[in-house]
């Protein structure tokens, strides 16, 4: 509802499934905690993606096989 609210351009930060189906459903741009990881790796932020990818898994995020290997290749790392 507040990304709504708000003048484009917006971005909606979401990783949970029910809040990413709703903001797709209003055409709303989505991230995810993977997206912002290569989003900073491209802007220089960041030195790598992998690492913080497996503290954030270490720590009790849950982040499939399948989309692990997709960040790899993405990141090229």
């Amino acid at each position: 509802a507040l990304a709504s609210a708000i003048p484009a351009p917006v971005t909606v930060l979401l990783d949970d499934a029910a809040g990413r189906r709703v903001a797709s459903r209003l055409g709303l741009p989505l991230l995810g905690f993977v997206g912002l990881l290569l989003l900073a790796k491209q802007r220089l932020q960041i030195a790598a993606v992998l690492p913080l990818i497996e503290q954030a898994r270490n720590h009790g995020y849950w982040l499939s096989d399948e989309i692990l290997e997709i960040a790899k290749s993405l990141a090229g790392e």
